[in-house]
C-alpha cells in the first residue's frame, strides 16, 4: 500500500520537475537569441540621430569653418559608417562617439540586410558630398 502511495507522490513531483527543467531550458534558449537585439536596436536608432548631428555639424562649419568641427563632423560620419556596414554585414560597431568601446556584431538577417543596403546605397552619395565639402 505504501508503495502505491508513494508512486502517486512521486510521479506528479518528477512531472513538475521535468515542466520547470523545460520551461528553464526554453528560457535560456530564447533569451540566447535575443541578447544582440538591443544592441542593435539602440544602435540603429543611434544611426537616425548621427544623420541629424552631421546635418547640425555640416551647418555649423559652413559659418565658421572651425577646424574642431570639421574634426567632429569627420568622427560623427566615420561613427555613422562604421555602424552601418556592421550593422549589415556584422562586424565591430562603436557604441560610443569617442571609440572608448565596441561591440562584435552579427550579419542582418537577409530581409533587414536588403534594407540595410538600399540605405548603403543612399549613404554613400550624401557621404561623398560631404567630403567634397570638407574639401
Amino acid at each position: 500500500m505504501w508503495k502505491r502511495l508513494s508512486w502517486k507522490l512521486t510521479i506528479p513531483l518528477v512531472i513538475l520537475a521535468g515542466l520547470i527543467i523545460a520551461v528553464y531550458i526554453s528560457t535560456l534558449f530564447i533569451t540566447n537569441l535575443q541578447k544582440d537585439d538591443a544592441l542593435v536596436v539602440n544602435l540603429a536608432g543611434r544611426q537616425r540621430m548621427l544623420t541629424q548631428k552631421m546635418s547640425k555639424e555640416i551647418l555649423l562649419y559652413s559659418k565658421t569653418k572651425d577646424p574642431k568641427v570639421k574634426e567632429e563632423l569627420l568622427n560623427t560620419v566615420k561613427v555613422f559608417d562604421t555602424t552601418l556596414k556592421a550593422l549589415t554585414y556584422g562586424g565591430e560597431a562603436p557604441l560610443d562617439l569617442q571609440w572608448d568601446a565596441v561591440s562584435t556584431l552579427p550579419p542582418a538577417p537577409e530581409n533587414v540586410k536588403e534594407q540595410l543596403e538600399k540605405v548603403l546605397k543612399l549613404w554613400k552619395p550624401f557621404r561623398d558630398h560631404i567630403e567634397d565639402f570638407l574639401t
